[in-house]
This record gives structure tokens, C-alpha cells and sequence, in this order.
């Protein structure tokens, strides 16, 4: 199961307020033959977020002249990975990685984030958007990520074993 929740406010002065929380349960993505598990070359093809996670985020956008808007975010991330040991070896399959997708205790449920190794980042954003002619978009953007709790994956893999 995944869900995601959350409500925005348009105000005529050209502000937009939005707040959400998502949530994936342990084994979304997954599958028990490695090879049909949602990903390509350990890349998700689902939400970023991954299996065994959730996130809390706000943000403000104020809309521009000329089609464009710049935005602000700050959002909080829990992600329970699959504990390892030292030599990078998965101790426990809590659910946490797509591409170990056969459940340790037959058909009983893993709670969501029970047994893992927690992950907590805070991220902070900005980006801004203009349009100067129809189909031409500029942007920019940054983002901060501070990991306040749990071990530093590379971005963007899947995998908790390296």
C-alpha cells in the first residue's frame, strides 16, 4: 500500500500553499523474482521516496510575470533500509530495498519501518521557472539534504548493499 494526502491554498495575490505527507509500506515496488521488481538498472521507477518510507513537506510558490513562478520547500524523510553489517551484507529484509523482494516470515507483515535501519533527512529547496516563449522553459534549482539519523546511501540507488 501507498498513499499520499495533502491540500493546497491558491490566494489571488498569486501565492500558492500547499502541504502533504506520503507513505509507502514495506514491499511496494517489490517482487520475489528479482528481475520484475519496479526498477531499471537500480533506478525506481516509482515515487523517489522508495518502499518503507515517508515524508511530511510544505512549500510556497509565488507565481511571475511571463509564466514563471519560484517556489520554496522544506520537507522531513523517514526511510527504513534493510540493516547491514559491516562488510555491506543485508542482515534482515525489512522491506526496505526493491531488489530483495521475498519476505523473510512467509506471509506475515513487516510493520512499517519495524526492524530497520532508519534514515532521517531533513531537505530544504528552492527553484525558480520562466517561460520567455511558449515550450521554452529556464529553471534553477537547489537542494539540501541533511541526513540527521541513520546511514548515507548514494542518491538515487535502490540497493542498501553498497
Amino acid at each position: 500500500r501507498a498513499f499520499d494526502i495533502g491540500a493546497t491554498g491558491s490566494f489571488t495575490s498569486g501565492w500558492d500553499v500547499s502541504a502533504g505527507y506520503q507513505r509507502i509500506e514495506p514491499w511496494v515496488y517489490t517482487h520475489f523474482q528479482q528481475l520484475n521488481a519496479f526498477e531499471q538498472r537500480g533506478f525506481l521507477f516509482g515515487n523517489p521516496l522508495g518502499p518503507n518510507s515517508d515524508q511530511v513537506r510544505l512549500q510556497v510558490r509565488k507565481w511571475l510575470p511571463r509564466r514563471g513562478w519560484v517556489r520554496a520547500w522544506v520537507a522531513t524523510t523517514r526511510r527504513g533500509l534493510n540493516p547491514i553489517d559491516e562488510n555491506g551484507v543485508v542482515t534482515n529484509n525489512v522491506g526496505g530495498d526493491i531488489l530483495f523482494g521475498s519476505r523473510p516470515r512467509g506471509n506475515s507483515e513487516i510493520g512499517f519501518l519495524e526492524g530497520a535501519d532508519v534514515q532521517k533527512y531533513r531537505e530544504l529547496g528552492i527553484e525558480g521557472v520562466i517561460e520567455p516563449w511558449r515550450g521554452i522553459k529556464l529553471s534553477v534549482r537547489y537542494e539540501l539534504r541533511d541526513i540527521t539519523q541513520g546511514r548515507a546511501y548514494p542518491t538515487g540507488t535502490c540497493s542498501t548493499s553498497g
